[in-house]
């Protein structure tokens, strides 16, 4: 249960960070967080412990389960911590190096109209934008222009609709996919593979 709840963390830090060393520093000041809490919380338990040395009866009693309390609470803020470590950062790891022969991954960014395409490209296994997203956490995307300039600085494939946009994309050399309501789902994976092998 931890482990899936960890996992859903890591995607959710990583849907909304837009470049890979945003990523790792997110994550990075989680884990110290994490840590730092831990490890605090175990010192506490310690200092409780100590006192128990000089305690009898009722602060005994109180002591030691302050102690307990505090070791326990600070034990699995640090398993978390631990947890988190591995499976962000052994997992790219474990990525990196099978994919060290591989193309470096199609990074795409769905237009506005288009939003929802973007959760269905994702549970492909694609690294993929919303405008609408991103708009919403504070993404100025407000312009065709800036929307055309994000794609291209962050060398993304933008999928729309927008025929002005297309035009854009084409006279400036950022990759575009044009989908619409006539054009079927499977045919954009198609588009976007031919993007990947070449």
């Amino acid at each position: 249960m931890i482990d899936r709840a960890i996992e859903h963390l890591i995607e959710n830090i990583k849907r909304n960070t837009i470049s890979g060393e945003m990523f790792v520093a997110t994550l990075q000041v989680m884990i110290g967080t994490f840590v730092t809490l831990g490890a605090t919380l175990v010192a506490i338990g310690s200092g409780y412990a100590l006192a128990m040395q000089d305690s009898t009866g009722a602060d005994f009693s109180r002591n030691w389960i302050t102690s307990a309390e505090y070791y326990t609470v600070g034990l699995i803020i640090l398993f978390i911590g631990v947890r988190l470590f591995q499976k962000a950062f052994f997992k790219q790891r474990r990525k990196k190096g099978n994919d060290s022969t591989q193309s470096p991954k199609l990074r795409i960014l769905v237009d506005e109209m288009l939003d929802g395409t973007d959760d269905a490209l994702r549970n492909m296994g694609y690294e993929v934008y919303s405008v609408k997203k991103l708009r919403e956490g504070g993404q100025k995307l407000q312009s065709d222009y800036s929307i055309l300039k994000y794609a291209e600085t962050n060398n993304m494939v933008l999928i729309t609709e927008d025929d002005q946009n297309i035009e854009g994309c084409k006279e400036n050399g950022i990759r575009v996919i044009k989908y619409g309501q006539g054009d079927t789902f499977e045919n954009l994976t198609l588009e976007l593979k031919k993007f990947h092998s070449g």
